[in-house]
């Protein structure tokens, strides 16, 4: 993008769960949710929940030149 040579990008990235043993070490020391549901803020929260995920973006330059997203 700074060199000028594309107009824009795709970015990706994925967080996975390879390793089990770290899930049973947060299991064992009752660190995950019960229920196995998140509930962020919540009077109920008993614990919090392991997830995989992934995202995207676009990034191009904008007007002046500095990339935007």
């Amino acid at each position: 993008l700074e060199a000028g040579l594309v107009e824009g990008g795709l970015v990706f990235g994925v967080q996975t769960l390879l390793d089990m043993q770290t899930t049973v070490n947060f299991s064992q020391a009752k660190m995950l949710s019960k229920d196995g549901r998140c509930k962020t803020f919540d009077q109920s929260a008993d614990g919090y929940v392991r997830a995989e995920g992934c995202g995207s973006f676009f990034v191009h330059p904008n007007r002046n030149g500095h990339v935007s997203v």
